[in-house]
C-alpha cells in the first residue's frame, strides 16, 4: 500500500449516463484538480463505494439530482457538502413545474443547487421557496463544451465521423418511448413514484402521441431513404431508448444509419445540419453555430414552449432537408437564444461552479484507499473489454442493454486523458484508474 499523500480537498462525481455527463464532468473536474483537489469520477456504484470507504468525513458529493435513495444518509455522513446540478431539468424539460414538485424533495440536505438558467432557477424557487438561498444560476459545464472556443475537444472525433459518412444530416432522437411495452413500463413507474394524477394523465396522453409520432417518423425515414439525392442521415438514439427497436424499424435502409457512439458533441461538430423534435442538442447546435431544424409536420404534437423549439427553423417533412441542404444556415439568421433561458457569460460555467463550491469551506482530508487487487481488477477488465470488442472475438460479446445505453464501454483513465489533452493542451494532470469504472484526477497546471 502506498503512503498517504498530504491532505487535500476532495470532490466526488458519480455519473449515471456517460454520454450525457462524462465530458462535462471531466471539464469541471479539471478545474477542481487544477486548484489542488482530488477528483474522483466514474460510474455511480464505484464512486459511491469510494465515498463510503473514506477514512474520515469531508469533501464534496456532486450529483445530478437530490437523491431519494435509501443509501443517501450514509453517503452524506461521509462528506461535508452536497451539491446538485440537475441535468434532467434543462432547456428541453417538459412539464417543468410538475416535475420539480418531485425533484426538489429533500432540498434541506442540499448545500448548492446549480441551474442552467434564470428561467429554471425561478421555477425551482416557486416549487421550493426555502431553496432561494441555495439556488445559483451558473449555467452548466455541458454548455461550456458547446462553445466555439471548445471545439478542439471533439475535433478528432468529428474528423473520424466525416471520414466514415462524409457530409451528413444528424437526427438526435428524444422519443424516449418506442414501443407499447416500454410505454406501459414507464407509466407503471411514474404511478409508483407518486406523481399527481393530473401529471400521470398528461404523461399517458403524451406517450400515446409520442408513439404515433415515432411511427410517422419511421415512415418518413423510409420515404427519405428512397430519394435518389438524399444525403446520408445518422439517427442517434436517446440514451433511454431501446436501440434494437431502431435497428428493426430501419432495417434495409441505405442512406439512413443508426449510430450510438460517444457523446453527441463530436457528431454535432461533424454534421452539416441537425434535425430534432425538441431535444437539448438543438440549443447545443445553435451555441456551436450549427443549423437546427425542428421536425414538426402536420398532425404531430410538438412541444412549442421549450427553448429547442424557439431556436430552430421548422421542418414540415424530412424530404424538405433537400431544400435546405445547399445553405442550411440561411434559415437561422433571425433566430437568437434568449439569455433568460440559457446562462452563458464570458466566464465558463465550470469556473463559476468551482468558485461557489470552494467558497463553502471544503475541509482537506486523507485520500480514499483502494485495495491493490481492485486496481489490478480494473486493468484486467480494461484488457478484457479490448479483447471482446475486437473483430476476432466480437461474436463472444455479451452486452447488458441498460449498461450499454447508460455507460457505453465504461470509464477509463486513457479516455479521460484524451479529453484533457484536447481541452487543456498546456495542462499537466495525473490520471489514475483506481478500480473498474473509477478514475482519480489530480494535479494540473496552466
Amino acid at each position: 500500500m502506498r503512503r498517504h499523500p498530504d491532505r487535500k480537498k476532495e470532490i466526488f462525481f458519480p455519473i449515471e449516463i456517460k454520454p450525457r455527463e462524462f465530458v462535462s464532468r471531466a471539464l469541471l473536474g479539471a478545474f477542481f484538480a487544477d486548484k489542488g483537489y482530488r477528483v474522483y469520477l466514474g460510474a455511480k456504484g464505484p464512486v459511491n463505494k469510494a465515498v463510503l470507504s473514506k477514512p474520515e468525513r469531508g469533501g464534496v458529493y456532486f450529483y445530478k439530482g437530490i437523491r431519494q435513495k435509501a443509501d443517501t444518509p450514509s453517503l452524506l455522513e461521509k462528506v461535508d457538502t452536497f451539491c446538485v446540478l440537475d441535468e434532467e431539468i434543462g432547456v428541453a424539460a417538459r412539464y417543468l413545474n410538475e416535475r420539480l414538485e418531485q425533484r426538489v424533495k429533500g432540498m434541506d440536505r442540499v448545500d448548492k443547487f446549480f441551474t442552467i438558467s434564470r428561467y429554471v432557477a425561478d421555477a425551482v424557487v416557486r416549487a421550493c421557496p426555502e431553496a432561494a438561498s441555495k439556488v445559483s444560476v451558473t449555467g452548466w459545464p455541458k454548455v461550456d463544451t458547446w462553445r466555439p472556443e471548445m471545439r478542439h475537444m471533439f475535433r478528432r472525433q468529428a474528423e473520424s465521423y466525416n471520414q466514415r459518412f462524409g457530409e451528413f444530416v444528424l437526427f438526435t432522437s428524444d422519443f424516449g418511448v418506442l414501443s407499447r411495452a416500454r410505454a406501459n413500463h414507464e407509466i407503471a413507474h411514474i404511478k409508483k413514484i407518486g406523481f399527481p394524477d393530473a401529471y400521470v394523465s398528461s404523461y399517458i396522453s403524451g406517450v400515446d402521441s409520442t408513439l404515433a409520432d415515432f411511427d410517422r417518423f419511421c415512415d418518413e425515414l423510409r420515404s427519405y431513404d428512397a430519394l435518389p439525392d438524399a444525403p446520408p442521415l445518422i439517427v442517434r438514439p436517446h440514451p433511454a431508448e431501446d436501440r434494437e427497436v431502431w435497428d428493426q424499424r430501419l432495417n434495409g435502409m441505405r442512406r439512413v444509419s443508426v449510430v450510438y457512439e460517444n457523446e453527441v458533441s463530436g457528431w454535432l461538430q461533424a454534421c452539416r445540419m441537425l434535425v430534432h423534435r425538441g431535444c437539448t442538442t438543438a440549443v447545443q447546435a445553435r451555441v456551436g453555430g450549427k443549423p437546427a431544424f425542428f421536425w414538426a409536420p402536420e398532425n404531430t404534437s410538438p412541444e412549442t414552449g421549450i427553448l429547442p423549439y424557439e431556436v430552430s427553423a421548422k421542418l414540415g417533412a424530412l424530404s424538405e432537408i433537400l431544400t435546405h441542404w445547399a445553405d442550411p444556415s440561411a434559415s437561422m439568421r433571425d433566430i437568437a437564444i434568449p439569455a433568460y433561458k440559457l446562462e452563458m457569460g464570458e466566464k465558463l460555467s465550470s469556473e463559476r461552479i468551482f468558485d461557489e463550491v470552494d467558497s463553502l469551506g471544503i475541509v482537506p482530508t486523507l485520500p480514499v484507499q483502494i485495495r491493490l487487487r481492485k486496481r489490478f481488477s480494473a486493468k484486467l477488465k480494461a484488457i478484457r473489454r479490448r479483447i471482446i470488442n475486437s473483430n476476432t472475438f466480437r461474436t463472444r460479446q455479451v452486452v447488458d442493454p441498460l449498461r450499454a445505453r447508460k455507460l457505453q464501454d465504461g470509464f477509463h483513465a486513457a479516455e479521460l486523458e484524451s479529453y484533457l489533452v484536447d481541452a487543456f493542451p498546456m495542462g499537466s494532470y495525473k490520471v489514475t484508474q483506481l478500480a473498474p469504472d473509477l478514475i482519480l484526477l489530480e494535479g494540473g497546471s496552466s
